[in-house]
């Protein structure tokens, strides 16, 4: 038996898990998320915002009865009279658009057309609500009230590719990634090293250390940030419709908010094995929760109320809405500035965190 071995083992046991924070990182955290996540993800589509636009008559109903009835469709809360504008805007993913006549009164003459606008700037969420409807659709058709014939057009990505869609997203998570984990590490390698208190010992003012320790990783991420758009369009061909401007402030909030959450990381923890893993126990939640890998409206209300303290959530229905629908101003503004208040919130507590720090 070799005892110099088991006392290194011991030792290296003692060492990782002596420190009270490392045994709720290891142990309770990823316990509570397979728990969370496990009762929340859904890979089915669900809650599907549904608007009808037209004269409303008991065919056109019963369609729309007939979509809420099967469980994957709720009624879209939609204003003014455009649908064009409904789906630019996200307040409903489908819409029925019927004849000007209405429905039924067509389809007694025998010209009766329904269309169908999706939005597919979720691509993969679009080919489930194109084949949910048509099932719909089909079901309603089999009655005996007269034959109509139905017209589906995909806006915003009408050739479905999948590049249009996670693109946006990926770069949301790239930079949270890449700003949340190298700021945590920051503070925390010269905590761990010793030389926070060279640094504390220096003519030097706190809010002087927390600008120098986190204007270089803003600045990075703007560079990052720049070259994974940059390279989604001329690679990949995703298309830009919105305003470049709405486009560099999005990026530029989005990353001094990720730095934030960074910095308020390395307060709470004192070395740099710590800070990356708070740091991924953050990310993996946030990642789930922002709609890139799962659609948000899937979860049940008693999780999905958690996903509204997650900006990578906003980030990414702001990325989608600038470069594929144009950007339009109520929802850019709206998740902007959810950006910048958690932001906001995140910078208070760490700036307190570190003041006690010093303390």
């Amino acid at each position: 038996m070799n005892f110099t071995l088991i006392g290194f083992l011991k030792k290296e046991f003692a060492q990782g898990l002596r420190d009270r924070r490392m045994r709720v990182l290891i142990f309770i955290l990823p316990s509570l998320q397979l728990i969370v996540f496990g009762l929340a993800i859904r890979t089915e589509m669900r809650n599907i915002r549904l608007a009808v636009f037209g004269k409303p008559d008991p065919l056109l109903r019963e369609i729309t009865t007939r979509a809420e009835a099967s469980g994957w469709f709720i009624p879209a809360k939609v204003r003014g009279n455009n649908p064009y504008q409904w789906a630019k805007s996200g307040e409903a993913e489908a819409i029925l658009v019927a004849p000007e006549n209405g429905l039924g009164r067509d389809a007694k003459r025998g010209t009766a057309n329904l269309q169908i606008l999706i939005d597919a700037s979720d691509s993969v969420r679009a080919r489930i609500i194109n084949a949910y409807l048509s099932s719909v659709i089909r079901q309603a058709d089999k009655d005996p009230a007269p034959q109509f014939s139905f017209s589906i057009r995909t806006l915003y990505n009408p050739e479905l590719k999948t590049a249009h869609f996670m693109v946006p997203s990926i770069s949301g998570l790239i930079l949270s990634i890449l700003t949340i984990i190298l700021t945590s590490m920051s503070l925390a390698r010269e905590k761990e090293i010793g030389t926070m208190e060279t640094i504390l010992s220096a003519p030097i003012e706190g809010w002087e250390i927390l600008l120098g320790k986190t204007i270089p990783f803003v600045v990075m991420g703007i560079i990052v940030f720049t070259l994974v758009i940059s390279a989604g369009i001329l690679v990949f061909g995703v298309p830009e419709r919105g305003p470049i401007w709405m486009l560099g402030l999005a990026g530029l909030v989005f990353v001094i908010t990720s730095v934030t959450i960074g910095l308020f990381i390395s307060t709470i923890t004192q070395n740099q094995q710590q800070a990356m893993m708070a740091s991924f126990i953050f990310l993996f939640p946030a990642m789930q929760l922002s709609g890139i890998a799962f659609p948000v409206d899937n979860l049940p209300p008693l999780i999905g109320w958690v996903s509204y303290f997650d900006p990578l959530k906003y980030f990414v229905t702001l990325m989608r809405n600038i470069m594929l629908k144009g950007g339009n101003s109520v929802v850019f503004w709206e998740n902007l500035a959810a950006i910048a208040l958690i932001g906001t919130l995140v910078a208070i507590f760490a700036v307190e965190r570190f003041h006690d720090t010093l303390n």
